[in-house]
């Protein structure tokens, strides 16, 4: 993966390996969205802001909709869904950026 900022001080995440990006699906905001990697397209629906946290990780939020990324539900085994909610501080919405 690959960050690349934009000139709104958000973050356009990008696939190293399919060089797709992740993206609210339908164009949709509300809670309970579900991701899915497209082709990149400048909209706000593909820029996150990674706000940092106090335990050393960031909460990636959408600047379309505000809303954080999350394993919802705790879900943290391979092939879960990543999902978009109001931030509420859980772990589950807690990234490491590198």
């Amino acid at each position: 993966m690959r960050a690349g900022q934009n000139g709104d001080s958000s973050y356009t995440l990008t696939n190293s390996a399919s060089g797709r990006v992740p993206d609210e699906a339908g164009g949709q905001t509300a809670n309970g969205t579900w991701m899915e990697t497209c082709d990149a397209n400048s909209g706000a629906n593909q820029h996150r802001r990674a706000n940092r946290n106090g335990d050393g990780t960031s909460t990636l939020a959408t600047i379309a909709s505000g809303r954080a990324l999350e394993a919802p539900a705790g879900r943290s085994a391979n092939g879960a869904l990543v999902q978009i909610r109001d931030s509420d501080d859980g772990a589950n919405r807690h990234w490491n950026v590198a």
